[in-house]
């Protein structure tokens, strides 16, 4: 019985989430300009890093992390949590190329929900 509640649960919170990333406009993000960070330092990426701000919502950079990285809600938290606690976090490698690109798709969707959501490449 609880199996099936949880089951019922997370097919709830898919379809919430799935609602909250149309209702937001979110488009998708090319999943081939992200890379692993075992074959970033070998081969000159950098790093992706999400900065904390007082007007973003937490849910909606959660909900951006999931829907733009394929992240768990879980570590999706995780990661909000440390950017708001910390000032910022790493969350992706990307050769620096395609990063400025990826920053402007974030960016765009964030101001078309007016929100400030801040994004900036580092060396590794």
């Amino acid at each position: 019985m609880l199996s099936s509640m949880k089951s019922i649960w997370q097919r709830y919170c898919q379809k919430k989430d799935a609602q909250y990333c149309a209702q937001m406009n979110m488009k998708p993000l090319d999943q081939s300009l992200l890379r692993s960070e075992e074959s970033c330092q070998s081969q000159g990426y950098c790093s992706l890093v999400m900065l904390n701000d007082e007007k973003t919502t937490m849910e909606y950079v959660v909900q951006a992390l999931g829907f733009y990285f394929g992240i768990s809600k879980e570590e999706a938290t995780n990661i909000m949590l440390e950017i708001h606690t910390q000032g910022e976090a790493v969350i992706s490698r990307v050769n620096p190329k395609y990063g400025e690109q990826i920053i402007t798709h974030l960016q765009s969707n964030a101001r078309e929900n007016g929100y400030p959501l801040q994004l900036e490449l580092r060396n590794i």
